[in-house]
Formats: C-alpha cells, sequence, structure tokens
C-alpha cells in the first residue's frame, strides 16, 4: 500500500524507536512511500525515494495518509534541462595561500598535491598527502574567530584538491533561470554569485549533487567503504536554527594509525576530517546526531 506524509518534516529511522542517532534522514511533507509491514496503529517499515536510492526504514503510522496509487500525480513543469555548470572565482592565483584569508577563492599555490587516478593505494596516499597540505590544524586559513568557523571552507579545498567538485561560491536563482534557459551568465561576486556557507550546501547536495556525481548513502559502513577506496566523501549538516552555522566534515581513507570506531566489525564512526570550532586532520566522532542539526546526509563522490 501506499501512502504519503503529513507533517512538514518526519524523521525516517533505522529502527522502530525514538532516537536521536538512528535518524537515516528527514522526509518533507507529501514524500510518498510503500508500506513493506507494521499494524494498524505504532512503527511501520517503509521504503521510499531519495535522491533516486530506494531506502527502507521506519516511520510513525500516525504520520501517514493513505493515497490511491491509481490517481495520476501531473509531472512538475521543467523549465529547461540544461545543466548548471560548476564555477569557481578565479582559479590559480599565487596569492590565494594556506597563509591567508582569501576565503571566496580557491587555492592556488605552487605544487599543490592532488589526488591520483591510478590504483586504490595511489589514491589513497594523495589523499593524505592533501590532507597534509592543507594542515587544517595551523594553517591561518581555517582558524576559527570568535563567531566564524570555515568547514566549509576546508570542505571546499579539500574536494578542490581531490578532484570533487562542491560550491565555495555558487549561482543566484536568477541566474540559474536564465542558465536553464541556455542564456550566457557572467560569473560576478555578488550579483550572479553568492558564497556558500554549510547549510547552504546540504541544499546544494539535496539539489545538485546528482549532476556533479555525488551520490548519497545512507550506511556508515558504505561510506567508510567508498573511503577507503580512495573516493571522495562528504558528511553534511543542517541547522533547525538556519542563522546559525551547519556543519561539513570530509571522511577519509583508514590509515595505520587512524581508524573508524567500529561495534561489532561495523563502522558506528567513520573516520573524518574539519575545520571548525575544533580543526582536526583526522577524529571520530557522530556530531551530526546532535538535535541542534535539522538534517544530514552521506554523500560519495562517483
Amino acid at each position: 500500500m501506499n501512502y504519503q506524509t503529513t507533517p512538514p518534516q518526519l524523521n525516517f529511522r533505522k529502527q522502530p524507536k525514538v532516537s536521536q542517532a538512528n535518524i537515516i534522514a528527514v522526509l518533507p511533507q507529501g514524500q510518498r512511500v510503500e508500506k513493506i509491514s507494521g499494524g494498524t496503529t505504532g512503527w511501520w517499515k517503509v521504503k521510499t525515494e531519495i535522491g533516486g536510492n530506494t531506502v527502507e526504514g521506519y516511520v510513525s503510522s500516525s504520520y501517514l495518509k493513505k493515497i490511491n496509487v491509481k490517481e495520476s500525480t501531473p509531472e512538475p513543469e521543467i523549465i529547461s534541462s540544461k545543466k548548471i555548470p560548476a564555477v569557481h572565482l578565479k582559479e590559480n592565483d599565487p596569492s590565494v595561500k594556506r597563509s591567508n584569508t582569501r576565503w571566496a577563492f580557491p587555492l592556488g599555490e605552487p605544487d599543490m598535491p592532488r589526488r591520483k587516478t591510478g590504483n586504490i593505494e595511489e589514491k589513497i596516499k594523495s589523499i593524505h598527502e592533501v590532507i597534509q597540505f592543507l594542515n587544517v590544524e595551523k594553517s591561518a586559513r581555517y582558524q576559527p574567530k570568535t563567531s566564524s568557523t570555515y568547514c566549509n571552507i576546508y570542505a571546499y579545498d579539500y574536494s578542490y584538491l581531490t578532484g570533487a567538485y562542491i560550491p565555495r561560491v555558487w549561482w543566484r536563482s536568477k541566474a540559474i533561470e536564465n542558465l536553464r534557459k541556455g542564456e550566457k551568465v557572467q560569473a560576478l561576486y555578488g550579483t550572479t554569485l553568492q558564497e556558500m556557507n554549510a547549510n547552504a550546501l546540504f541544499n546544494w547536495f539535496v539539489d545538485y549533487g546528482k549532476e556533479f556525481k555525488w551520490k548519497r548513502v545512507f550506511d556508515l559502513e558504505t561510506l567508510q567503504l567508498e573511503a577507503n577506496k580512495g573516493k571522495v566523501c562528504i558528511i553534511c549538516a543542517i541547522r533547525v536554527n538556519q542563522n546559525e552555522s551547519g556543519h561539513i566534515v570530509a571522511v577519509v581513507p583508514e590509515t595505520n594509525a587512524h581508524k573508524a570506531l567500529r561495534v561489532d566489525s561495523k563502522v558506528s564512526i567513520p573516520l573524518q576530517s574539519q575545520a571548525g570550532r575544533n580543526n582536526k586532520k583526522y577524529f571520530t566522532q557522530n556530531w551530526w546526531s546532535n538535535s541542534k542539526y535539522r538534517e544530514f546526509g552521506f554523500w560519495v563522490h562517483e
């Protein structure tokens, strides 16, 4: 049987119980789900599609409304199928360094390490070279200020040097509308482009991640396994109060010295690298389960 969610947001869980740590995703109002099992009241196991992935989990049946699958749902109007291009401010500018705070621009230092494209061992080795080069714990570019932290800058730099795109600046809505129409749009800071904080990046991953080869996954074991193959992996979360900072981190390959945390041989907390209030090359913490975050997601670059 098919149902739709009724509240503005509904927690989708790994187990049939209320726990901040077992939330897989947050379903929007009107999300269609298919019942797998469950009684007339209480928890139901359902499956639904999130970001092109079919995912199974649990929801409270009191927040579902039965729908007639024979009813036709009108397809949303597609203005244009034209792909929105990636955008950076001026690249290869040697004046943009780890030692300064030109945050809107990509690093341009000569001889920066990049992720290798060879075998897994070469990819992993080069990823850790990038982490050492960025030196998040010491570089001026990422040091927190009284009211500001720079997780988004570090995630951007990490992704930039490892060959995966996330935006430091992104197109404004009017620019996107014109690009979808096939018009040429000049990349101008503050006019057609805006800077992206962690909250905005979460929305970008949901809306545009697939276009830039990001795949959403829902299992920490999978996330760490993909990182251990030398892929670029991200955790991003949006705050309940969007006037406060969200957070974004890289999930990185394990080493002999740095490991993910496991319970019964399964990853419970992956190995991460971050800037923020505390800058850490390597750490393990399930920070995204904090109730101050409205929603979170795990992404792997394909």
